[in-house]
């Protein structure tokens, strides 16, 4: 799987920090391109909050499977860095799974 032992790293400090961090995340809606449907989005409401409550600054969020390293910023590879992100929200889902039943849905 795609950064398979950086998203168990994130996994781990997830569980640690914010045991019951799984009520509030939703595989089917996970987006790890959106800093508001990433794991730290759903979890901690955004991606930056998310990265304060555990203590992680943003160079270190490869290293826990919060995001990617060296996002291109021209157009020609973006392409290219998106499907990067989906193949990463899928390892997040290969992870997490089974999907809780438990999610409270409003």
């Amino acid at each position: 799987m795609y950064r398979e032992s950086e998203v168990r790293r994130g996994i781990v400090l997830l569980d640690e920090k914010l045991p019951d961090w799984r009520i509030r995340f939703d595989p089917g809606n996970l987006d790890m391109s959106r800093c508001s449907t990433c794991v730290l989005g759903q979890v901690f409401g955004s991606y930056g909050e998310g990265l304060v409550a555990l203590g992680v600054n943003y160079e270190q969020a490869p290293v826990y499977g919060f995001d990617l390293p060296n996002i291109p910023s021209n157009s020609t590879e973006w392409e290219f860095s998106m499907a990067q992100y989906r193949e990463f929200g899928n390892t997040w889902r290969n992870l997490t799974n089974p999907p809780r039943s438990d999610l409270v849905r409003i």
